[in-house]
């Protein structure tokens, strides 16, 4: 689907005038993100693997935990390369990339803006995002445009997500397929 075909309700001009909120958003985002997962590592018993998280931190194969539950007041279900997380409560909402070795602030159209719409801190919203997904990408296209955002390598070979460049940086180890296979679904 073109960008044409979306629909939405931000403009660009709307995020250039808030980009300091969707900085601060995505700022946000990678410290809920990094601690939501750390927590359920600990909460799992699992050991932590820093290059490939999704190497130790997925319940495929032969690990011992179910693929959702609950901690500390959220609900987690893994599915894919991401973790969930759902405040029962506020109903926040938050998905964690596990293929970026250190680097959960992986900001994803639809999932960032889910996070935005959920966060009780931003609430009420200054602006009008009403369609998750097409919204979503016209502020990190144009967060990109202004230099806010930044693309980083993932751990497997030609994908890429985007990430707020004002951050401490990590290095993300890039592995073959082979590689990445072997870790993920072999253990």
């Amino acid at each position: 689907m073109t960008k044409s075909h979306h629909t939405h309700n931000l403009t660009p001009q709307d995020v250039k005038t808030h980009q300091n909120f969707f900085e601060q958003c995505a700022k946000d985002y990678r410290v809920l993100a990094e601690k939501l997962i750390r927590q359920l590592a600990i909460h799992l018993n699992q050991p932590f693997n820093e290059e490939l998280p999704l190497a130790t931190l997925n319940p495929y194969g032969q690990r011992g935990y179910v693929q959702f539950g609950e901690m500390d007041g959220w609900r987690y279900f893994f599915h894919g390369y991401h973790c969930n997380f759902k405040h029962k409560i506020t109903q926040q909402d938050i998905e964690v990339p596990l293929s970026f070795g250190l680097e959960f602030g992986i900001l994803d159209p639809w999932f960032f803006a889910r996070y935005i719409c959920s966060t009780p801190d931003y609430q009420p919203l200054s602006l009008n995002m009403k369609n998750e997904f097409a919204d979503g990408l016209v502020v990190i296209e144009k967060m990109l445009k202004l230099g806010l955002y930044e693309q980083v390598n993932a751990n497997t070979q030609g994908h890429s997500g985007t990430v707020v460049a004002d951050r401490q940086k990590v290095k993300v180890k890039v592995f073959t397929s082979d590689e990445f296979h072997q870790l993920v679904f072999e253990g």
